[in-house]
This record gives C-alpha cells, structure tokens and sequence, in this order.
C-alpha cells in the first residue's frame, strides 16, 4: 500500500484534504458554519471566544485558533473576522504563521 500524503518537518504525516473556515470570534461563527456547509472539502467548529477577553485568555484561545489551523489535515485557512473582536483577523493569521 502506498500512502499519498506527506511528512512534515516535525515528523507528523498528514493528507491536507480540509479546508478549515476559522471564525475568528462567537459572533463569525454563524457565518462560517454557513459558508463550511456550502464548500466541499471545508470544515469549521463554533467559536465560543474571541471577545471581550483578558489578555492571558485571549492568547489561548489565539494558539487554539493557530492549532487547529497547523493540523497537518488542513490545506489552507480561510479567517472570518467582523472586525469587532479581541481576536482580530490580523492577529489570528500572525498566530498562525508563527505556528
């Protein structure tokens, strides 16, 4: 048998067949559910943070969002953001980066 996926450099294997739609925030989470269901291939979860947090649990719920982004079944992130939350677009692709 012959696997077709792939090694990263920290030796986990993976297909990247998904693509993930992150909201970035509670509030995106409707959004993302909705356009997940009209994608093929593409996944989201119900963000219950990313507003009005203290900065220590903001970070968490950051290297949440980048980790589930750096699951080595996901292809690519498409990042949902309404511009009024603690987790902005811009900081959450920058966690993500990094990671």
């Amino acid at each position: 048998m012959e696997f077709y996926g792939y090694r990263r450099p920290d030796g986990r294997v993976g297909v990247r067949n998904k693509v993930l739609i992150l909201p970035a925030s509670v509030c995106a989470s409707d959004t993302t559910r909705i356009i997940a269901q009209q994608v093929t291939g593409s996944v989201t979860f119900n963000n219950q943070q990313g507003c009005a947090q203290v900065a220590p649990d903001q970070q968490l719920t950051m290297d949440v969002m980048a980790g589930y982004a750096a699951n080595p079944n996901i292809y690519g992130t498409v990042v949902v953001s309404l511009g009024c939350e603690n987790c902005q677009m811009d900081l959450v692709v920058d966690a993500i980066r990094q990671r």
